[in-house]
């Protein structure tokens, strides 16, 4: 009976230790995931910021030389005009 006793202890202690190491390491687990879900969600922040603001760079540079380009062409059309002494629309 006394042998049987001490395994049982032994057991619940095994059992009880376990449980605790369990328990910590949820918590820890817990604490990562957030951090890594907070980093991986100021990443996508970040991300999509620096997307926005190439997407309207390019557009923006799009326009600039479609306009830039059209005011060339019109100035150059302009002066072929003017040196031919053709009428000219606006």
């Amino acid at each position: 009976m006394i042998g049987g006793e001490k395994d049982m202890l032994f057991s619940k202690e095994t059992i009880g230790h376990v449980s605790i190491v369990v328990d910590e390491q949820h918590k820890f687990i817990i604490q990562d995931m957030q951090k890594e879900t907070l980093e991986k969600n100021q990443s996508n922040g970040l991300f999509q910021f620096v997307k926005i603001v190439m997407i309207n760079y390019i557009e923006k540079t799009k326009v600039e030389r479609t306009i830039n380009g059209h005011i060339t062409h019109c100035t150059t059309s302009l002066l072929k005009k003017i040196a031919k002494n053709q009428p000219f629309q606006r």
